[in-house]
């Protein structure tokens, strides 16, 4: 692994704020970022890599001491199985509830093309190293990671090998290296769609009520058209409903992209946000929003969110028609920490056909010029990181645990790969909050690191909601899904960055809730108040059907506004202690000179 230094300077004249990326660390590795976690139990993200070759998966931890990757272990896949297949995708999860972190396996005979079948396997964690569980299943598509039935466990949701929709249900295993799912299809007889491949169901919250469902695009094969199914868990069974089904309605749309769910526009509202080709190349591309609220209201429709008619990019066809294993991912993450979401991605030119790493910048309608938006909020597409040739993807991470979101983009150098941190440096001390929600099924009692603190890996489709005021005294509601998609290198975090501003106030109110379990007279959804900023957040739901007895562990991290506001502080007392020393002496003097007085009067009287 070879560590360079170099540094990048860009400014952006948005609302005041420069931002300076740096370019801190490249490592050379063999491979691409396929997944993120915490591997070893250290309560820092880990990344898990692919080697070029698609063959081999390795592990990188974080080291605290040397802030830099290091890796820990691999696992070659041909070399264990002597099979031709590769590596398509990697998604992380206890799947087997023992409080470590496993690893779930997408094998194929293609790599970057999507073709064929697909098999799946996983393989157990011990936070030193991965062990293969010996479970495999064949799929027609990679499988979407859901929570079926509340236990907290998670299950896989997809198509099985002869075509029919299936739940694959997880069962809590004995010892800390196996596992295995039952597969479940029969809720799925009646259905007449098919999942859309490349898929990119997510299980979000889109009904309101703090709890996630279950969201699918699906095809039509009737009227042709493509579907958005949305299938509700109800309190008591252990299984989901499909509450409705709606045509997608985008007529003239050539290529539909993966689904992304964002209140990009601040009103604590998630949004359904969808990238579309409007014409065969792609030249015309468009980035459409709808409101989740009353989804099934056929009067509600799409806005347009972003028109690239007077931009100079678009959005690359080979992501976007299907064919490619990475398609068009829309990675979200507040990383100018204003508390508005944004957006990074992979676009296009349409001059020179030349990709590069995208910030798509969350701004007012208002500020924009020609971008065709007819909500209240749009993206500014700015091309920061020019300097990074043929990138492939693109990924957010809080990389210095200091709570801005730095970027790390996967480029290609001729057959290899190449995977690059670009820090996200910020001229200004906004401030933030950092909150991960972890699996509640184990805490002290977790077979992995029995007796230790150890509370187990993320939750997938955990909610949260934030309310705070900003410097403007508005109320700032704010609401985010935790790991709510995977496959196909959707790379999203195990913890949801929130950003506050400029605003040093206590965050008012934090509001959790994991997915409904059979238990019909528990809401598993509880609040917490008066939050400190610039902290992490780490919510401990045990035991799960109680609530109140939910556990949180808050991590203060270091901040110049608290030096600042301690400075403040500081200054304060010392002048309120000058004050006092003052007034002190002042009155010590009047009452010297009082007694004084009362001494020359007594002599007075005496003579």
């Amino acid at each position: 692994m070879r560590v360079t230094t170099w540094t990048l300077f860009v400014a952006f004249g948005i609302y005041g704020i420069d931002i300076s990326l740096s370019i801190d660390e490249v490592f050379s590795m063999d491979g691409l970022i396929a997944a993120y976690g915490d591997f070893n139990s250290d309560q820092a993200l880990d990344m898990f890599i692919v080697s070029s070759d698609w063959t081999q998966l390795k592990v990188y931890v974080w080291n605290v001491i040397k802030q830099m990757f290091m890796e820990l272990h691999s696992v070659d896949y041909k070399t264990n199985t002597n099979e031709n297949e590769v590596i398509v995708s990697v998604s992380t999860a206890d799947f087997n509830g023992d409080g470590c972190l496993d690893v779930l396996l997408c094998l194929s005979t293609s790599q970057l093309k999507k073709d064929g079948f697909v098999n799946v396997t996983i393989y157990y964690g011990d936070t030193v190293s991965l062990v293969s569980g010996h479970w495999s299943v064949r799929m027609l598509d990679q499988p979407s990671v859901i929570d079926v039935n509340g236990d907290l466990l998670p299950d896989l949701f997809g198509t099985n090998s002869k075509g029919v929709r299936s739940y694959w249900i997880s069962v809590p295993a004995d010892t800390m290296s196996s596992g295995y799912f039952t597969e479940d299809s029969q809720f799925y007889t009646d259905i007449s769609t098919t999942l859309v491949i490349p898929q990119s169901n997510a299980f979000v919250d889109v009904t309101g009520d703090q709890h996630a469902d279950l969201v699918v695009k699906s095809y039509n094969n009737e009227t042709k058209s493509i579907m958005v199914e949305i299938w509700t868990q109800d309190s008591g069974k252990k299984n989901l409903t499909l509450k409705n089904s709606l045509e997608l309605g985008l007529k003239d749309a050539k290529y539909v992209g993966q689904m992304s769910f964002i209140d990009y526009d601040g009103d604590s509202i998630i949004d359904l946000v969808l990238p579309v080709c409007l014409t065969e190349d792609c030249s015309h591309s468009v980035l459409y929003a709808r409101t989740t609220i009353n989804f099934e209201d056929p009067q509600k429709n799409w806005s347009v969110v972003i028109d690239n008619t007077y931009g100079d990019w678009q959005f690359p066809l080979h992501k976007m028609n299907g064919s490619n294993n990475i398609p068009l991912t829309l990675v979200i993450g507040d990383y100018l920490l204003d508390g508005m979401i944004d957006i990074v991605t992979i676009l296009q030119f349409k001059e020179n056909k030349k990709l590069f790493a995208a910030n798509l910048i969350n701004i007012p309608c208002s500020d924009a010029k020609s971008t065709g938006c007819e909500g209240q909020r749009t993206f500014s597409v700015q091309n920061t990181m020019n300097s990074i040739s043929d990138p492939i993807s693109i990924s957010l991470m809080d990389v210095y645990e200091n709570g801005i979101l730095d970027f790390l983009v996967t480029c290609r150098t001729g057959v290899d790969y190449v995977t690059k941190i670009l820090r996200n440096e910020f001229v200004v001390d906004a401030a933030f909050l950092k909150v991960a929600v972890v699996g509640g099924i184990c805490y002290t009692d977790c077979k992995c690191n029995k007796g230790s603190t150890n509370h187990g890996a993320h939750q997938v489709g955990a909610m949260t909601n934030i309310k705070t005021t900003n410097t403007d005294g508005h109320l700032m509601v704010i609401k985010a899904v935790q790991m709510a998609q995977s496959g196909y290198f959707s790379l999203q975090l195990p913890y949801i960055i929130f950003g506050l501003g400029k605003s040093p106030n206590f965050v008012d109110e934090i509001k959790i809730g994991i997915p409904k379990g059979d238990n019909q007279y528990v809401d598993r959804v509880h609040e917490w108040v008066a939050i400190i900023p610039n902290a992490q957040v780490i919510v401990i739901p045990y035991p799960k059907d109680s609530p109140s007895d939910w556990m949180t562990k808050l991590l203060v991290g270091k901040s110049k506004m608290f030096v600042q506001t301690g400075g403040v502080l500081l200054g304060t007392c010392l002048l309120i202690a000058g004050i006092i020393i003052i007034l002190h002496v002042k009155e010590k003097k009047e009452d010297e000179k009082e007694k004084r007085k009362e001494a020359h009067k007594f002599h007075f009287d005496a003579l």
